[in-house]
């Protein structure tokens, strides 16, 4: 189990690395209100285990997962429920602002990298959301064949949709009508930075990860030296 989860990490990391992580979809909905989320994977992981987590990979806390017997759970606010052929839906109640963020709908494949469709649920109050936005999407694989398909969402976000996330995060980075201002460059600076930041923390964690699992593999050796040395050193 220990040399498996290491693995999995390994290639994670890897990928992460490469990729620069997933494509993003966006979905919004009102404070108080709910969220739909239909998801299409890959047919031939019909019967292996779906979940619905928060953050970015590795780090990503289950909200609800399924299992070998129960295609539909509840946990919380939250309901998962697989139809068992080429799709899963998640549904969230009772929104809050605390529910914001990274999300993933991933399917659990053992000794390789799990397959993930990233999501970012924007909670707004009910009045300031567009008419145009519904609280639903779908996610549906562009290349069924790869690990991190490209999504393909039923909703089209408002051409300045990108700007108002940014003013949310860093206020006075767009000036009138949504055009960024003389601080938009320090804002570019300060992001690569981050972004830099943690991709030198990753690779940390990746050798370390290394590290820990080689020196599981040799204290397995060395427990198992005694009895092997014993078996020798008997003679007729």
């Amino acid at each position: 189990m220990g040399s498996g989860l290491c693995l999995k990490i390994f290639l994670l990391c890897s990928a992460w690395i490469v990729t620069d992580g997933t494509s993003t979809t966006e979905v919004t909905g009102s404070e108080g209100g709910s969220v739909h989320i239909t998801w299409e994977y890959n047919k031939r992981y019909s019967n292996n285990t779906k979940y619905f987590c928060k953050g970015t990979p590795p780090f990503c806390e289950d909200m609800v997962r399924t299992d070998a017997t129960h295609k539909l759970v509840i946990q919380g606010r939250y309901t998962l429920e697989d139809n068992g052929s080429d799709s899963f839906q998640v549904d969230i109640a009772q929104l809050s602002i605390e529910d914001e963020g990274i999300y993933q709908c991933a399917v659990d494949i053992p000794f390789k990298i799990d397959q993930y469709e990233e999501v970012y649920i924007d909670v707004t109050d009910e009045a300031t959301i567009s008419p145009t936005l519904l609280p639903n999407v779908t996610l549906q694989h562009e290349d069924p064949g790869t690990a991190f398909p490209k999504l393909q969402p039923t909703i089209h976000p408002t051409a300045n949709s990108t700007t108002d996330g940014l003013e949310k995060v860093f206020p006075g980075t767009s000036g009138p009508k949504g055009e960024p201002n003389e601080h938009t460059p320090k804002l570019v600076v300060v992001l690569s930075a981050i972004v830099g930041l943690t991709v030198v923390l990753m690779v940390a964690m990746l050798i370390l990860s290394i590290i820990l699992c080689v020196k599981r593999a040799k204290s397995s050796d060395s427990i198992n030296l005694p009895a092997a040395m014993e078996t020798a050193s008997v003679g007729p």
